[in-house]
């Protein structure tokens, strides 16, 4: 999100039409992407609770705190905090390794890995409107936990066949947790 622009959350439930958790899908998204990519990550005030408003450089722009109050909006600030956390602490979101493993543009999917030694990341996301079914690789066997989703899956060899992403999602998988 930026200063210049309206915040995510309002774009999506004014302009498009979309209801608040799937608006919250979108934004986690968003920080999903930004805080897998390369780079600098950066976040505007408000945007780990949902903030919704259009954007004003006259007007103050309090902090939406009551969205803490809803499961949806505590669940988008946990998810934020989580993804902030292994960017700060973990080797291989901090280093330049970003490989692409898969991209459609027709179908609006990637996926890409992140990996430093043993510390391996393969983030999978649909910006589309419609889920997915694709090939996803993994850099080898073995358990691989979805972060967000609090699940694992095990895969036999390096890929997961007709692995569906839903729409609007991402999807972020390790192969340690590191607790």
């Amino acid at each position: 999100e930026s200063h210049d622009e309206p915040r995510i959350v309002y774009e999506c439930t004014e302009y498009q039409d979309y209801s608040d958790e799937e608006a919250y899908s979108i934004s986690k998204l968003g920080m999903v992407v930004l805080m897998t990519a390369e780079g600098t990550p950066m976040i505007f005030m408000g945007q780990e609770m949902g903030q919704s408003s259009i954007t004003s450089h006259l007007d103050p722009q309090p902090i939406q705190w009551e969205n803490l109050s809803s499961e949806i909006g505590q669940d988008l600030f946990d998810d934020y905090a989580t993804l902030i956390n292994l960017r700060k602490n973990r080797i291989a979101l901090k280093e330049n390794n970003l490989v692409v493993k898969f991209q459609s543009s027709e179908e609006k999917t990637i996926s890409y890995w992140r990996v430093s030694g043993e510390d391996e990341f393969v983030i999978v996301a649909n910006f589309d409107d419609y889920e997915h079914s694709l090939n996803l690789e993994f850099p080898h066997s073995g358990e691989w936990f979805n972060v967000l989703q609090n699940s694992s899956i095990s895969i036999e060899s390096d890929f997961y066949g007709g692995y569906t992403i839903p729409a609007r999602t991402a999807h972020l998988f390790t192969s340690d947790l590191g607790e």
